[in-house]
Formats: structure tokens, sequence, C-alpha cells
């Protein structure tokens, strides 16, 4: 099933394409793609998996980190009953995992561990909100 919801994680938009990638932040703000185009903008690693070529942009000096745009991270939360919790979501499933660090009024939470409590709901039930936290990118520069 799909949602219409993107996987929860970082990314980035590349502005010379105006195009959405999810962002890595191992050594460099960096993203990968299998599209030939991108080798025109200073591909620093090209590897092959399983025959197909993957090219990785990284931004490695501010001049690069030009090139990169409203980066963020993305989490969900979710109002169920009036109640605001955290959610954890599956594009692909129909379930949403709602979350809380104390426990909650409404029954049926799981305690997981000894600071939270779960419980899972049929998205239909929730009133979904993506959040997008943005991400300073000069922290990451080497």
């Amino acid at each position: 099933m799909t949602n219409d919801l993107k996987e929860m994680g970082k990314y980035v938009t590349f502005v010379p394409t105006n195009k959405e990638f999810p962002l890595l932040l191992s050594d460099a703000p960096h993203f990968g793609t299998t599209d030939k185009q991108y080798l025109k903008y200073d591909v620093k690693t090209k590897n092959s998996y399983s025959g197909t070529e993957y090219y990785q942009y990284t931004a490695d000096t501010p001049e690069k980190l030009k090139l990169f745009t409203n980066a963020y991270t993305l989490y969900y939360q979710a109002i169920y009953q009036g109640i605001k919790f955290g959610a954890l979501v599956d594009p692909n499933s129909p379930i949403i995992t709602l979350t809380c660090n104390s426990e909650p009024t409404i029954p049926d939470f799981k305690r997981v561990d000894k600071f939270g409590w779960e419980k899972d709901v049929d998205i239909s039930e929730v009133a979904i909100i993506p959040v997008k936290d943005p991400i300073d990118l000069t922290r990451y520069l080497p």
C-alpha cells in the first residue's frame, strides 16, 4: 500500500537540477544517483553494483555546498483522538506506530522501554503531520 508519504530521513535539493535526494552526511554532505547527467557536476566517485553504475556528488568545499539547498530531516507526528504523538511511518504500510515518552491516557499503548510507549493504529485513524527540521550543512564540511 502506498500512502503518499516519504521515508523518514534526511533530504537535500540539488540546485542545478532542482531535484531532491536523500542526504548522506558521512565525511561531507553528499547524495547518490544512477543518472549520468550528474557526471557534469564533478562527481567524486563512480561505482558499479550488480551492473548498475552509481554516481556520488560530494559537497566537500564551500563552493560545492552552494549547489545544495533546502536540507532537512523529515519525521512525522500524528494526532490521534485529539492528542499529538510521535509517529513512525512506513510509506508502504497502512499502519502507523504512535510513540510517546510518558504513559498516555489512551488505552492499549505498550511500554517498549523504560521511557517509551507505542501503539499501532491504522493510518485512517490519525492526522499525519510531516515535520521538516532544517539542517545547517556548513557544520558537515571537512
